[in-house]
């Protein structure tokens, strides 16, 4: 069996795939308190983090994407 050239990858893309061990602190921008007391994550946050999470977040930047979608392909 031949074997292609070994391929070195920049760190920057091999972190793009490895999980982090532990949660990332939270930042600057990354949530608000609503008047009720709740924490509200922006779209920063979500971003950052890299993937939804289907909990139907109100900044959710993937849920938006998919409700587009679904409002594009009803019945003409």
């Amino acid at each position: 069996m031949a074997v292609g050239p070994l391929r070195i990858l920049p760190l920057h893309l091999i972190l793009r795939f490895v999980p982090s061990a532990a949660p990332q602190p939270l930042q600057p921008g990354d949530f608000y308190l609503t008047p009720e007391g709740y924490m509200v994550f922006t779209e920063q946050y979500h971003r950052r983090r890299g993937s939804c999470c289907g909990n139907g977040c109100r900044h959710c930047p993937w849920q938006a994407a998919r409700d587009k979608k679904k409002a594009n392909s009803g019945p003409k």
